[in-house]
């Protein structure tokens, strides 16, 4: 176990998750893993999506569905990564080959009780999510 991981999962068990947060039993598990404690409420996962979508929408085309790989919320902040896809499950086509498939990875921050999208990467081929570890709470960005 990574000392990452060791101090994320350290963290989740000595401490109450932030209001709104679902509470599940911690268990070992890489830094990659989606900490059950950083899950979302269904509402606030509604309005986390809702706000990375016009984002997505203006450098994809529209409309857009999302299938959620991993989202974490320490709040005021959260991180996702999705895939976008069409309605219905429709693939979306790469729209430049400078860019490795869809994939989104997302940071927000919660302002006034509403999600904006700090920054973003639409088919990334670094991760570029990296060099913002240490801007933002311990556990919300993996470490891997």
């Amino acid at each position: 176990m990574t000392a990452l991981a060791l101090a994320v999962l350290t963290a989740l068990t000595s401490t109450s998750p932030a209001p709104g947060l679902a509470l599940l039993p911690a268990q070992p598990q890489s830094s990659c893993a989606q900490p059950p404690a950083l899950l979302p409420s269904p509402v606030e996962r509604r309005a986390i999506l809702d706000a990375l979508r016009p984002v997505v929408v203006k450098e994809l085309g529209g409309p857009v569905e999302f299938v959620v790989t991993q989202i974490r919320v320490i709040q005021p902040y959260a991180f996702l990564i999705v895939t976008p896809q069409r309605p219905g499950g429709g693939v979306i086509a790469t729209p430049s080959e400078e860019m490795d498939g869809v994939r989104t990875e997302a940071i927000l921050t919660k302002r006034n009780g509403r999600w904006s999208v700090t920054h973003h990467g639409i088919g990334a081929t670094d991760v570029w999510y990296a060099g913002e570890v240490d801007n933002y709470p311990a556990g919300l960005i993996p470490g891997c």
